[in-house]
């Protein structure tokens, strides 16, 4: 048996939070294991929970700058960090790729377009 594959969700939209747990939890091999709405509590549960993704939406309540929240995200997060965002302006884009950030989705996009 495969194990799945562990994912973290930090996304302050509560409906956006919901929806995109229920959305990735329907794959059998994801398994969303902890959720935040701060940067502060994403950071302790990355910590605590050893997730295997991240997906982290970029602005966020919290005591970070959004490059701050990322640089510290990729520094703390083990697995891969992903994020999940509605900016779509592609100097900031480029700006989280050359940062260590794995992928940039936007909330624009279907999740099952992600899954591809």
């Amino acid at each position: 048996m495969t194990s799945k594959i562990r994912i973290l969700i930090v996304e302050d939209h509560s409906a956006t939070l919901e929806g995109l747990s229920i959305g990735l939890g329907r794959e059998a091999d994801l398994e969303v294991v902890g959720a935040s709405e701060n940067s502060d509590e994403g950071l302790l549960l990355v910590e605590q929970l050893v997730p295997d993704i991240v997906v982290l939406d970029l602005h966020l309540p919290g005591s970070l700058s959004p490059k701050s929240m990322v640089e510290t995200f990729a520094r703390q997060c083990s697995g891969k960090l992903i994020i999940f965002s509605a900016e779509n302006r592609l100097a900031l884009v480029q700006t989280a790729l050359h940062m260590g950030v794995a992928a940039y989705l936007l909330k624009s996009e279907r999740i099952t377009d992600w899954l591809r």
